[in-house]
C-alpha cells in the first residue's frame, strides 16, 4: 500500500520539461550544444527533423537522395555517436520525427522512392523497437506520447505531402490527429512539425500549404495547444493574432550566422532582422545555433544558444498585431511594422560587428608588426654577430 502511494507521489511531482531542436550537421563534431541540453535534465528531447543530413551532394553541391543504405546508416551514426549526443541519450528519453534531409529527399514529398528504406534506418537511429507500429504504418511515422497531463503529437509532414492537392498530412493522418485531440484527460497539447506552420507571408521558406495550415488551425480552435517546429536555421517565437496559438521554432543545432560562412551568415542576419512582423517581432528571432526548452510546470518557453539564454516568454504571451490587420495590410507594409526599432537594431548590430571586426584586424596587424620587428631585429642582430665574428677571424689570421 505504501509502495503504491510512493509511486503515486513521484508521478505527481514528475516534471514536464521538453527540450527540442532540429538541423544537426555531422560536419559540426565539436559542438557542445548536446552537453548544454543535457544540463537541463529534460524529461524528453524531441527531434523535429534533419537529425542527420543523409541526402548526398552532387558535384554542383546540390542535395539528392542517397541510395546507399550503408552510407545513410553511417551518417545517422555520426550524429548518434557524437559524445554530447551520447550524454543526452543516456540521460533522457529521445523522441522525434523527420524532415526532408533525414527523410532523404530535399523538400521531400510523397513520391520519394527511398522513403521506406530510410524509414527503418531513421527509426534505428531513434532506437525504436522492432515491433513498433511506426515501422509498419502505411502512411508515415507520426505518433504521440504523454508526459503527465500533456500530450505531445508528432506529425509526419513528408510521407504524404502532396503539392497537387496542397495537402501536408494525408487523409489518415488528419483523421488520426482529430482523434488524438479528443483526449479529455489532457490539459495541454503540443504538436510537433518538421516545417513551420504559422508563417504564410514569407519568401523562400518551406512551410505548410495554406489550405492545410488553415485546416489545422480550424481543428485546433478552442484547444489548449502549443506548436513546435524546425527547419529554417534560425529560432523564433511566433503567434497567430487570430487564434493566439504560439509556435516555437528551434533550428538549427549546427547552424547560425555567427558560425558559418559569410553568405549564409548574411542571409540569416537579414532573416533575423528583416522578416515581416506578422507572427513574430525582430527581437523574437535568433540566428545563433539554438535549442528550445518548454517547461510546462513553469509555463515558460526558452530559446538557448550554446552558452546562454537568448529569449524567454510565458505561455500567456500576447501579440501587438490585430487579427483584422492580417487581411487589411498589404504584405510589403508588414515589413515596416516596428521599422524604427528594426532599423536601430540593424545598425547597432552592424556597428557591433564592425567594431569586433576592426578589433580583430587591429590585433592581427599588431601581431604582424611585432613579428616583423622581431624578424628584422633578429636578422640585423644576427648579421652584426656574423660580421663581428668574421672580422675577428680575419684579425686573428692577419696576426
Amino acid at each position: 500500500m505504501y509502495f503504491i502511494l510512493i509511486l503515486f507521489f513521484f508521478d505527481q511531482i514528475k516534471s514536464q520539461k521538453i527540450a527540442f531542436g532540429s538541423c544537426y550537421n555531422y560536419e559540426d563534431p565539436e559542438s557542445l550544444i548536446f552537453f548544454e541540453i543535457a544540463k537541463h535534465k529534460p524529461d524528453t528531447f524531441v527531434w523535429l527533423g534533419d537529425a542527420a543530413y543523409v541526402t548526398s551532394k552532387t558535384s554542383q553541391n546540390r542535395r539528392m537522395s542517397e541510395l546507399n543504405e550503408t552510407i545513410i546508416e553511417y551518417k545517422f551514426n555520426l550524429t548518434k555517436y557524437n559524445p554530447g549526443y551520447q550524454k543526452l541519450l543516456n540521460t533522457t528519453q529521445i523522441n522525434g520525427v523527420w524532415d526532408d534531409h533525414d527523410y532523404n529527399e530535399r523538400d521531400g514529398i510523397y513520391s520519394n522512392p527511398v522513403k521506406e528504406m530510410t524509414r527503418q534506418l531513421f527509426l534505428n537511429f531513434l532506437d525504436v523497437r522492432i515491433d513498433d507500429e511506426r515501422r509498419f504504418k502505411k502512411d508515415g511515422i507520426y505518433y504521440s506520447f504523454k508526459l503527465k497531463n500533456t500530450k505531445i503529437i508528432l506529425l509526419d509532414v513528408r510521407w504524404n505531402r502532396n503539392p497537387e492537392q496542397q495537402d501536408v498530412l494525408g487523409q489518415n493522418q488528419w483523421i488520426w490527429l482529430e482523434n488524438e485531440l479528443q483526449d479529455n484527460e489532457v490539459d495541454l497539447f503540443i504538436i510537433g512539425s518538421g516545417s513551420q506552420i504559422l508563417p504564410n507571408d514569407r519568401l523562400f521558406i518551406d512551410v505548410w500549404y495554406l489550405s492545410s495550415r488553415n485546416k489545422l488551425l480550424s481543428i485546433l480552435k478552442g484547444k489548449n495547444v502549443l506548436l513546435m517546429t524546425g527547419d529554417v536555421h534560425f529560432a523564433e517565437i511566433l503567434q497567430d493574432p487570430c487564434t493566439n496559438i504560439i509556435e516555437v521554432c528551434s533550428s538549427g543545432l549546427s547552424y547560425g550566422s555567427h558560425y558559418r560562412n559569410i553568405l549564409r551568415g548574411l542571409f540569416e542576419f537579414f532573416a533575423e532582422i528583416f522578416q515581416p512582423d506578422t507572427y513574430s517581432q525582430y527581437y523574437e528571432r535568433f540566428a545563433d545555433k539554438n535549442y528550445a526548452i518548454i517547461d510546462i510546470d513553469e509555463k515558460k518557453i526558452s530559446i538557448y544558444n550554446e552558452s546562454s539564454l537568448l529569449y524567454q516568454v510565458d505561455f500567456n504571451k500576447t501579440t501587438s498585431i490585430k487579427c483584422e490587420d492580417l487581411e487589411s495590410t498589404p504584405l510589403i507594409f508588414k515589413y515596416f511594422w516596428n521599422f524604427k526599432d528594426k532599423f536601430n537594431a540593424f545598425f547597432s548590430m552592424l556597428l557591433f560587428y564592425q567594431i569586433v571586426k576592426a578589433l580583430k584586424l587591429c590585433i592581427i596587424l599588431l601581431v604582424l608588426i611585432i613579428l616583423c620587428v622581431f624578424g628584422i631585429l633578429k636578422f640585423f642582430g644576427l648579421s652584426i654577430i656574423i660580421k663581428r665574428k668574421t672580422n675577428e677571424k680575419i684579425k686573428q689570421k692577419n696576426e
